[in-house]
């Protein structure tokens, strides 16, 4: 089974158990691939490396594997094209590559573009002010190949447009597909109208390096199968479906999507970030819109880099593992923003599956899709049958607004970087536990009862960083761990400024509440349980409270 992410810190109990509610291969054209090497990082922690390393490497076909002045040049005009190489046949509609090498394309063609060559073969298309559109299928359709690869010239305008619908027989399912592993590079840019199903799609690894590529796709944008790699890159997509997708589920090791670098905008009609295992964000600047959930995997996601923005949701962060080690991240949903959740043991690559290779969706599907993985096997893994910790003496396995919900493995750690949410559920929300050791976390909980900022149902274990947090009230769980904690009862208006200052007068710590809140919870490394503090509003309205207690009495 895949190997799953784990903390290696121990794990400090300071209170009850809260129960909450609710390598690239080098190969010239016309090799034969080269052997991956395993990354030398060491997994077993909630890393992008980490994370890295627990999967396949994914496979590029960069600009120093081949030679732009062997390339041999395909002119296209019309419906017509001409060529002198030896391995390019002009027909009706079509222009077949069946031999390996570097291709440059140029003008404008209505037909398709094939690429049929032999499967050790590595293949380049440099698309030079090409524009390629067809009613008969894919524009691009590499049909078979080791590798390839599309480099978009330096100064190029190039585009991409496909048919209306395609049988479901065909494998073909995008406006560019690959029956291969596919790399995008260049400088240039790329126009791509998915108008039957998918913009990009590869049915092994996709790894874009570079280009401004801009895609419209009837269902998801850009899919990479077994990987999809972004390294650097301006990538704008619509999606009728999701839009960035990896969805192999018959490997433990494959269904990942790794974000290094470049600028991404996301719009789409279900998920906007969306795979099957693990999804790694290192750096880069991710904005996402979705109308289902912003960047969601089934087993780990991990950020540890970059701007992550995601601006509509119904939950904006979903993973059975959340890991965030650093970056800015900014997420606002309908529903919880951050949740750690799900269920290992219905995972396809668990319960056993028969698919062997892409089986493609040709149905063009705007519902929300609700990532459920139908299963009935019994499966296990690391973290998921973890059992909850006694309660302290004298204290139940509740917390204010607690559930009973038995903890489920699940985990969000966060070491550092900044995270800020504005939620309609719960802001950040755990099957199983939260750790949280570094970084600053701003809430803007729900302004209405039923959900809190923060819900867990295993236990909290706070040891350092800031935690900031208004919510709608009643919900309210204990910020516990080897740091002090408040919460405090006191009615903010939107838009208002809430300080917490120590009996001293020195400042801990001043936010904005974006929405209005009948509770203030806050954990910060100054507040010492047992001490008093104050939260103040800049109207003057202010409350004194205990650190360490609940209004009710009683230390936790």
């Amino acid at each position: 089974m895949k190997k799953i992410i784990k903390v290696t810190a121990p794990v400090i109990l300071t209170g009850a158990l809260l129960a909450g509610c609710a390598v690239s291969t080098t190969q010239q054209p016309g090799g034969s691939a080269a052997t991956q090497t395993t990354s030398n990082t060491t997994a077993g922690d909630l890393t992008v490396p980490g994370i890295l390393s627990a999967n396949n490497d994914y496979t590029t076909l960069g600009t120093d594997e081949w030679n732009a002045s062997e390339a041999a040049d395909i002119k296209l005009g019309g419906d017509t094209a001409t060529s002198d190489a030896a391995g390019v046949t002009v027909a009706s509609g079509s222009v077949t590559i069946t031999a390996a090498g570097v291709y440059r394309l140029t003008g404008e063609y209505s037909g398709q573009i094939i690429v049929n060559a032999p499967a050790d073969a590595q293949v380049v298309l440099i698309l030079d002010n090409a524009n390629i559109s067809t009613t008969a299928g894919a524009a691009v359709d590499v049909q078979q190949a080791e590798d390839a690869a599309i480099h978009l010239a330096d100064n190029s305008q190039n585009s991409v447009s496909d048919t209306s619908s395609y049988a479901d027989s065909s494998a073909a399912n995008a406006a560019i597909y690959a029956d291969s592993d596919l790399t995008i590079t260049g400088s240039g840019s790329l126009t791509v109208k998915g108008n039957g199903n998918d913009g990009i799609a590869s049915s092994d690894d996709l790894t874009i390096l570079g280009g401004k590529i801009t895609v419209d796709a009837a269902d998801d944008g850009i899919r990479g199968k077994d990987a999809l790699a972004i390294e650097g890159s301006e990538i704008s997509i619509t999606a009728g479906g999701d839009g960035l997708k990896s969805d192999q589920e018959t490997d433990e090791a494959k269904g990942y999507i790794y974000i290094a670098d470049g600028k991404i905008t996301v719009d789409a009609a279900a998920d906007g970030v969306q795979a099957y295992t693990d999804i790694a964000i290192a750096g880069g600047s991710l904005t996402v819109t979705a109308a289902d959930d912003g960047i969601k995997s089934e087993v780990n996601t991990v950020i540890d880099g970059g701007s992550v923005t995601v601006t509509n949701s119904v939950e904006a962060l979903e993973s059975f593992n959340i890991g965030i080690n650093g970056g800015d991240i900014n997420l606002t949903s309908s529903d919880d923003a951050v949740n750690a959740a799900g269920d290992l043991s219905t995972l396809t690559y668990v319960t056993g599956s028969s698919e062997t290779s892409d089986t493609s969706d040709n149905s063009t599907d705007t519902s929300s899709d609700t990532g459920t993985n139908s299963g009935t096997g019994t499966g296990t893994g690391a973290n998921t049958a973890r059992p909850g910790a006694p309660a302290a003496p004298g204290q139940s396995n509740t917390g204010p607004g607690g559930g009973t919900d038995t903890p489920g493995g699940q985990l969000f750690n966060m070491t550092g970087g900044n995270l800020t949410v504005n939620s309609e559920g719960d802001g950040i929300d755990s099957n199983g536990d939260i750790n949280i050791s570094g970084g600053t976390i701003t809430i803007n909980g729900t302004e209405h009862g039923g959900n809190g900022a923060v819900d867990v149902n295993g236990s909290i274990n706070i040891t350092g960083g800031a935690v900031f947090a208004t919510s709608g009230g009643g919900m309210e769980v204990p910020l516990s761990g080897s740091q002090g904690w408040i919460i405090a009862n006191i009615n903010v208006s939107r838009g208002q400024t809430v300080t917490v200052t120590d009996d001293a007068g020195n400042t801990i710590g001043e936010f904005k509440a974006v929405k209005s809140a009948t509770a203030v919870s806050v954990s910060d490394p100054a507040i010492i349980n047992r001490q008093s503090y104050t939260v103040t509003l800049d109207n003057g309205d202010s409350v004194t409270v205990t650190a360490g207690q609940f209004s009710g009495g009683g230390f936790r």
